[in-house]
């Protein structure tokens, strides 16, 4: 039971290690990605710009797809390996996870965003709160406005909402 035991937390260990080089993979927060994308060192990517072209003309960037989806995946793993371990996080990788929650990419911020709801991480508030300031994406605003109010006002009732009960469950 023991060996079995040790094992798991072997393969936890790697698969948060995985995570963490998916989430590093040309990670640039928002706010640089904004400030460089305004000052022409960056192509910022549009929303229906096609991303075989874009991918193929700025293959460095962070939105290029290879790197974007290889951020989305991990994050995506992260929120499986969250709800099927509820595992305790520690500090370190909680402070990573909050500092990557400011992504340049919405789908990226979301999965963080619904991970770090379920790891129930004291400090993860105060970065909720910044992140709503910046959000661009209108969905994942309106999630994050709901899980502050949640919180604040004490209710309890994250899965109120239709896509948290939806994502989480």
């Amino acid at each position: 039971m023991e060996k079995e035991n040790r094992s798991s937390a072997q393969e936890d260990n790697l698969a948060l290690k995985k995570i963490i080089d998916g989430l590093n993979c040309k990670f640039m927060s928002l706010g640089e990605y904004k400030w460089k994308s305004c000052k022409g060192i960056l192509t910022e990517k549009q929303m229906l710009e096609d991303d075989f072209s874009f991918n193929k003309a700025n293959p460095d960037n962070p939105m290029a797809t290879e790197n974007r989806f290889i951020r989305i995946d991990a994050s995506d793993d992260l929120l499986r390996f969250v709800k099927k371990n509820k595992p305790h996080i520690p500090e370190e990788i909680a402070d990573f996870l909050n500092f990557h929650l400011f992504d340049c990419c919405a789908t990226v911020r979301q999965s963080l965003m619904l991970s770090l709801v379920l790891i129930e991480n004291k400090k993860t508030f105060d970065y909720f709160k910044m992140l709503v300031y910046y959000e661009e994406s209108p969905s994942t605003k309106e999630m994050l406005e709901y899980i502050i109010d949640d919180y604040e006002t004490g209710k309890n009732d994250i899965l109120g909402h239709p896509v948290l009960r939806l994502r989480l469950s």
